[in-house]
């Protein structure tokens, strides 16, 4: 809490008259970002965690971070995650990253929030949200996390891609990437069938980004399922994106422990996830989050601030900053092959148990509820909202 403090109004003037030229200056530093390159890696940044980004870059992280994530604040108004967008952690990170030489993109969606696209009553007012973001940062890269309930609305998703393609018509040269749900196998049907609508709208899709990332199917080897996910999605979106290469493709995985625990991204998944983005010359790299990338108290942990598995601080950033945008020199050596950690025991039932279905309830792959008589099983884990009811978001649930 800060301390409220009182002053004599000739010094209140003085102050006024600081702070306003201090704003100046900070709009224009960073109207003159430095830009982001052809590849690069941008890790995630939950702005509502303090992100250690100005520690990260010291240490031969990324110089690149995309900020998340901006959701609806009400009434159709963009906020970082509920807060305005004038929220000062956020100033304070855009400056600390563009005066280091780097850039930052802004991410909208995410698992949890409402989507500004779900709220938004129109073309127009979805974009004019969408602008406000830029300008307040002038940012030149966009990230549209869609998933759960909301890549189900093929109705909002069309909403979302008109009002894109006019968004860049505003802005030329104004990059969009989606960042989408996948398996091993690839993209799901609602992703493809969103991806396909942009085009056809006329979004210039600059990259399309595949979160490798809780698959539930009992993966351990999850440096190969990212590498898998990625060649598969590049063969999916030959016939839907023109032009489409690897330069188009981006990967993100879960550092360390995943929401499903038994799976288990290392420091060794993340060496060869960057060796073959090497090889194949992916446009970009990225990972959740940056807050995550320390060693917990003991290894097996899930946490929000913490990996869960043995590594050395910043050991991640160190490793994905070395394919494009790595800022000072690592006081650490690149970390050695780490020993996965065995997860806490957990006692898995013979049965998935089936419950009513709720509002405000974290649904995995698999668990079963019931809707007004029905049984449904869920698709994809998500935290259910109010009008994700199970026949309403094909996305999420299917009949038993």
């Amino acid at each position: 809490m800060k301390q409220r403090t009182f002053l004599l109004p000739g010094i209140c003037a003085v102050m006024l008259m600081i702070v306003t030229v201090s704003l100046v200056l900070w709009q224009s530093k960073d109207a003159h970002a430095q830009g982001i390159p052809a590849r690069y890696t941008a890790p995630y940044a939950d702005v509502t965690l303090s992100p250690p980004i100005a520690e990260a870059i010291q240490n031969g992280g990324s110089r690149f971070y995309t900020l998340a994530f901006v959701i609806d604040g009400g009434n159709c108004k963009a906020s970082w995650a509920g807060l305005p967008l004038t929220y000062e952690p956020v100033q304070s990170i855009v400056s600390t990253v563009r005066n280091a030489g780097g850039d930052v993109i802004a991410s909208f969606g995410g698992a949890s929030g409402v989507e500004l696209a779900l709220v938004c009553p129109s073309v127009s007012a979805l974009q004019a949200q969408y602008q406000a973001v830029i300008d307040q940062y002038h940012f030149t890269h966009l990230d549209f996390d869609i998933e759960g309930g909301a890549l189900g609305y093929a109705d909002k998703n069309d909403l979302r891609n008109k009002a894109i393609a006019a968004l860049q018509r505003a802005n030329p040269g104004l990059k969009i990437s989606f960042t989408l749900p996948v398996m091993p196998s690839g993209l799901t049907q609602y992703g493809l069938d969103m991806l396909k609508n942009a085009v056809q709208n006329g979004v210039d899709i600059n990259i399309v980004n595949v979160m490798a990332m809780d698959y539930y199917n009992g993966t351990t080897d999850m440096g190969q399922a990212a590498i898998d996910a990625a060649n598969s999605t590049y063969s999916q979106l030959q016939s839907i994106i023109p032009g489409m290469s690897w330069a188009k493709i981006g990967v993100t995985p879960m550092i360390g422990v995943n929401d499903d625990r038994s799976e288990i991204f290392t420091t060794q998944d993340a060496q060869e996830l960057v060796s073959f983005a090497q090889q194949k010359q992916l446009g970009m790299l990225s990972f959740w989050s940056i807050a995550r990338d320390r060693a917990c108290s003991s290894t097996g942990q899930l946490s929000p601030t913490c990996s869960g598995v043995q590594q050395s601080p910043f050991a991640f950033s160190q490793i994905f900053g070395s394919y494009g945008g790595g800022g000072g020199t690592p006081t650490t050596p690149t970390p050695t092959k780490t020993t996965t950690p065995t997860p806490t025991q957990t006692v898995t039932p013979t049965s998935t148990p089936q419950t009513t279905w709720q509002a405000g309830t974290a649904y995995k792959v698999g668990d079963r509820v019931l809707y007004n008589g029905v049984t449904y099983i869920c698709l994809q884990a998500h935290t259910a909202l109010p009008g994700w009811e199970p026949p309403n978001v094909p996305a999420l649930w299917k009949p038993a």
